[in-house]
């Protein structure tokens, strides 16, 4: 397909008969006939935008302080106000920047589960991992085991 002279410009602007939700942006006027004249060119024209919303993970924690060897779970949950985020995708988990283990969204809930994380102060995160639509995101708590 050849560059049409103004279609950068036009993604730009969202052109009147097409509305994005995400960008709430609209053109009219000249640019609506430059949307036209596309149309007539290259005939259907879909646009892919590169516009990824952001998200937000919660992380929380069964218990803190814990004692050591007692299980302790961590539920990440993503949101985004622009729809929920797909079941399936990965949150992954870590102790500071060592990797635990990863689970899949639910309903825009993970959960790990672990019992053996040494007697300190841990700084656990969850890492949603995003995708093609959501930007990615992370959460942290802090984690007291105890003897």
């Amino acid at each position: 397909m050849q560059a049409y002279p103004h279609f950068i410009q036009l993604l730009c602007y969202h052109l009147r008969p097409i509305y994005d939700p995400l960008s709430r942006l609209t053109c009219t006027g000249k640019d609506a006939r430059r949307w036209a004249d596309v149309r007539k060119t290259f005939g259907t024209v879909s646009v892919l935008l590169n516009i990824r919303p952001t998200t937000k993970t919660v992380l929380s924690t069964s218990g803190s302080p814990s004692h050591f060897g007692q299980p302790v779970t961590f539920t990440a949950t993503v949101t985004s106000n622009h729809g929920p985020i797909p079941d399936g995708e990965l949150v992954k988990f870590y102790d500071g920047t060592k990797f635990l283990a990863s689970a899949p969204l639910t309903g825009g809930v993970a959960a790990y589960t672990t019992s053996t994380l040494s007697v300190a102060t841990h700084t656990i995160k969850a890492r949603y991992v995003g995708d093609t639509f959501f930007k990615p995101s992370t959460g942290k708590v802090s984690q007291v085991v105890v003897p």
